[in-house]
């Protein structure tokens, strides 16, 4: 691994979202500060082990802001990746069979469909170099298969739209020092613990307050971390709706990067006794037919939901919508048809 700062405090997790995490082992640090030799862990994801995982380095306590990617693998098993942003109707696979060593296995791989995904949506099977890019459209199940091993996988080739302004930053969140205050000023502040997202402005970022202990307690329980864009992706793509309160919604936008809100002893989501309050900017230039809401992501059987279930406040005077966390999790803002009424506006 590359980096600046690295030291004998050095740790390095590989973790996924609601399915684990597990340290490396550090082999050496090297003499500059900036390489670690590490050995990986092994996969700790369900059914056949692979799959794409987050990668964070940790000196002295202090995170990275971004997470690598690390793709475990099985020889000869086809690895499906999006190429760019999932989007909505056409977009672009790449679809590479490895060998034991990690090199490209230069194999040719067929792909198939439930829908006519390929040569501009009339066929549903097509026929890949291995480590090639294709053009295919979004709508349903594809299947890469290695006829020399037999060996296949399967994605939903759907996504939610993500709506990210080009070279925005990643989210940096950061404890507030006491006294000043970015989200809900009406409790005292000497029993209140607030993050804020150095990437925003001052007056309008991305925000966690959470009170009900005194703030020491606070700052050792709780931490923020920001979710990149890469990151926000992995947990959009192979979803087509969210659920806000009883209603699922296909036309749906998430604004922006995501948060999570982390307890310090445990890496499992767990309810938030405390009162726990999250702040979004909505960004410039958003619909003014939209409405917007909160939302959390979960566990759900083998994969995720985006869901909603504590009321949002948006507050047109300062372009800010606030929802409670009860629990621990990753969070993100998303904008929803008008006539949903999910939100309620505070004039």
């Amino acid at each position: 691994m590359k980096g600046a700062g690295f030291d004998s405090s050095t740790t390095i997790k590989f973790s996924q979202f609601n399915q684990g995490s597990a340290k490396a082992t550090i082999d050496s640090v090297g003499q500059e500060h900036q390489t670690v030799v590490l050995t990986t862990p092994k996969s700790f994801l369900p059914g056949d082990r692979t799959g794409t995982v987050a990668v964070f380095a940790t000196v002295n306590g202090v995170r990275s802001d971004e997470a690598l990617e690390y793709t475990y693998i099985i020889a000869g098993k086809p690895v499906i990746d999006i190429s760019g942003p999932c989007p909505a109707g056409p977009g672009k696979l790449t679809v590479t069979a490895y060998n034991d060593d990690g090199s490209v296995d230069h194999v040719s791989l067929n792909l198939s469909a439930n829908y006519p995904a390929f040569a501009n949506q009339t066929s549903n099977t097509a026929t890949i170099q291995s480590g090639n890019t294709i053009n295919a459209h979004t709508g349903g199940t594809i299947t890469a298969t290695n006829p020399a091993t037999s060996e296949s996988t399967e994605i939903l080739f759907d996504c939610l739209k993500v709506n990210v302004p080009p070279g925005a930053p990643s989210p940096q969140f950061v404890l507030q020092p006491e006294g000043d205050c970015s989200g809900d000023c009406g409790i005292l502040l000497g029993n209140m613990a607030t993050w804020t997202n150095l990437a925003g402005k001052a007056s309008v970022a991305d925000s966690v307050s959470i009170s009900g202990l005194p703030r020491n307690e606070l700052e050792q329980a709780y931490d923020v971390r920001g979710i990149g864009i890469a990151e926000l992706g992995r947990l959009t793509t192979g979803l087509s709706q969210v659920t806000i309160g009883q209603r699922a919604s296909k036309d749906v936008e998430f604004l922006g990067p995501a948060l999570e809100i982390l307890h310090t002893n445990t890496t499992e989501s767990t309810p938030i006794k405390e009162n726990a309050q999250i702040a979004f900017p909505v960004p410039p230039g958003s619909a003014d037919n939209r409405e917007y809401a909160i939302v959390r992501c979960e566990k759900s059987g083998k994969g995720l939901v985006w869901t909603s279930n504590s009321p949002a406040r948006y507050d047109s005077h300062t372009g800010v919508v606030h929802a409670q966390a009860t629990k621990t999790g990753i969070y993100a803002l998303v904008s929803i048809p008008s006539s949903s009424q999910t939100t309620g506006k505070v004039q």
